[in-house]
This record gives structure tokens, sequence and C-alpha cells, in this order.
């Protein structure tokens, strides 16, 4: 079935609601390099206070990055692509290991990564 909606993206709105869960959010461009104003020192420049966030003026075409090591994320990212399938891959290797996935966030990618 094919989407008719495209999904409303609020880059501020995300980075502020992400900061108020804890994490530590900085801003990158639509190539995923940090912005130099919002993020001079990259990662290190990211923040977990709403308030800073608020501050920003952030681009609409900007993308929220987490500073996984600051937030305590431990992040698997599952590409399909040239042939290969890792998303069945990690699922085979939980499955084997008994590791539940059921309460974990996920994001699909449009390559059909995870």
């Amino acid at each position: 079935m094919d989407n008719k909606f495209k999904t409303l993206y609020f880059p501020k709105t995300h980075a502020k609601v992400l900061a108020e869960q804890g994490c530590y959010v900085f801003i990158c461009d639509g190539n995923k390099v940090p912005i130099g104003r919002l993020a001079p020192r990259g990662y290190l420049s990211a923040t977990n206070d709403p308030k800073t966030v608020e501050s920003w003026d952030i681009p609409c075409n900007a993308t929220v990055a987490i500073a996984c090591r600051q937030s305590r994320l431990l992040v698997v990212d599952c590409d399909v692509k040239n042939g290969e399938d890792g998303v069945t891959a990690f699922h085979h290797y939980c499955d084997e290991n008994h590791i539940d996935l059921s309460n974990i966030p996920k994001v699909t990618t449009p390559s059909g990564g995870l």
C-alpha cells in the first residue's frame, strides 16, 4: 500500500523532545555534517538541555543527531544493500542468542534498513 501522506518533520521540536527525554542532541545538515554555529565541536557540542535547544535557530532542512555515548545509547545500524540483508542477519543473531527485541525503539530507513 502506497502511503499518500508525507511525515512532517520539525527538527526543533524533535530535538527538544529528545532532550527532554535525556538524549544529548546536536544539529547536522542534510549530509549528516554538524552545523558549525549549532555544533561547533560536533557531537561534543551536544546538549540535553531543552532551553538550549529552544534557543537554537535550526534550519527546517536540518537533521537532529544524538550523541550516543553521552546519551548512554547503543545503536545498531543494519543495512539492506548490495545484495546483503543486515536486518535479517541481525534478527537471526538475536534469535540464536535469545535477545528480545520486542521492547526496543526501532527506526526503518528508506532502503529497508533498521
